[in-house]
């Protein structure tokens, strides 16, 4: 089971700068390779540094698209927090 919570923190941890987002892809490559194993309507496609996960629905005529970005902002955080960012 997939804990959100963690996942969040961890990838705030390893926050990277727009197309260096080296280590977020191969977290969220990892993960979407253990939700979706053994899931034959699933195809994922990377470029640079993106990552497209294409589902194979039961009505082809329709789509559905969700994007999100997965930068992070080249500031020195201060928080103090056990997940702070660590870059």
């Amino acid at each position: 089971m997939l804990d959100l919570i963690q996942t969040r923190r961890d990838l705030h941890q390893i926050s990277e700068i727009g197309l260096e987002e080296f280590k977020t892809q191969a977290y969220l490559l990892d993960v979407i390779e253990k939700l979706t194993t053994g899931k034959d309507f699933v195809q994922v496609r990377t470029w640079q540094t993106g990552i497209l996960v294409y589902l194979q629905g039961s009505q082809p005529e329709r789509t559905i698209g969700w994007r999100t970005d997965i930068d992070g902002l080249p500031i020195v955080e201060q928080t103090g927090l056990p997940f702070a960012s660590q870059h």
